[in-house]
């Protein structure tokens, strides 16, 4: 039996392969890190003048699975775009098998993220998205086969600041919580998720619903609730001469998004939204001019494809 395992395992084609999975059992353990590292920083720098810095990427070719930590990646003059503390994926070998990209489970944690809007109207995101667009228009490419058992964000933070006021409005979302579960690209497929997130505006998000890759389609229910009106006070300085307006403001829906073959639709059902203890002074007045305790519709409907709006009741009290 030795005599015959011997013969088999020195056979050209046996050693061959056998030297394959060595090297790729190598590179795996020692070179991936360094040549992921270095490849995806040059890379960036080159394509577009901004930065990207991250810890050696860690990879296990046995297992299928890929750990980056502490990515940053800031404009050519170092202001923060984006980044996270580690990013997780657990690659299914049954790809193979599947004819697609399988992942058991994909876990972000600490992500950031930094919107701003500039003067002139564009964002701070503007220049790093055109470094990467094509000069002449390709036509849509169908979506790659894609299944995620499970994806799981936490601990995120998202600022938001808009650059066209004087003094700069600046608000967030932290912490930024987010679950999807049998997210697919394949058709008909559907996965659930949920987002919860306290604002730095004071409001508690919540957003859950249903997702469809292909065709594109979003169906659940949204909520901000408790969002300080105190926080419009940017946008109304030098517009109106009244001080910081008190109160709370929430907005509640379900809704239907879809996009297919170019078109987009979207309907929104159950919409109400409430404005609470709304108090408006001159900026130098003692007692405030407006006094409203609340201002409440519900019942909305709306729908892009109609052009239809309507509300089943106004309450003001």
């Amino acid at each position: 039996m030795f005599a015959r395992l011997r013969l088999f395992l020195f056979k050209t084609p046996v050693l061959v392969a056998l030297g394959l999975f060595l090297a790729y059992l190598l590179f795996g353990w020692f070179g991936f890190g360094p040549v992921a590292k270095w490849g995806a920083e040059k890379y960036i720098a080159d394509k577009t003048g901004h930065h990207l810095s991250l810890d050696r990427p860690e990879f296990d070719p046995l297992g299928l699975r890929l750990t980056v930590r502490n990515l940053r990646l800031t404009e050519p003059d170092g202001r923060p775009l984006a980044g996270f503390k580690e990013l997780h994926v657990d690659f299914e070998a049954s790809s193979l098998i599947r004819f697609a990209w399988t992942f058991d489970s994909i876990r972000l944690t600490g992500p950031e993220g930094r919107l701003a809007l500039l003067p002139g109207g564009r964002l701070n995101w503007s220049a790093f998205i055109e470094a990467f667009k094509d000069e002449e228009d390709e036509p849509d490419k169908p979506l790659p086969r894609l299944l995620i058992r499970h994806f799981e964000l936490k601990d995120g933070r998202l600022d938001l600041a808009d650059r066209t006021v004087a003094p700069v409005f600046e608000t967030g979302f932290q912490p930024l919580d987010l679950t999807l579960d049998e997210l697919s690209t394949l058709p008909d497929d559907k996965g659930a998720y949920q987002v919860s997130a306290r604002t730095a505006l004071g409001g508690q998000l919540r957003w859950q619903g249903e997702l469809t890759l292909k065709p594109v389609s979003l169906t659940g229910a949204f909520s901000l609730e408790g969002v300080p009106l105190a926080q419009l006070a940017p946008y109304l300085k030098g517009r109106l001469n009244i001080a910081a307006p008190e109160g709370n403001a929430g907005f509640s829906t379900r809704y239907k998004v879809g996009y297919d073959n170019k078109h987009l639709s979207l309907s929104l059902d159950q919409l109400g939204a409430t404005i609470e203890g709304l108090r408006l002074r001159g900026s130098t007045a003692g007692e405030p001019a407006l006094v409203l305790d609340k201002l409440a519709v519900s019942g909305g409907r709306f729908d892009l494809d109609k052009r239809n709006f309507s509300l089943a009741a106004i309450d003001l009290a």
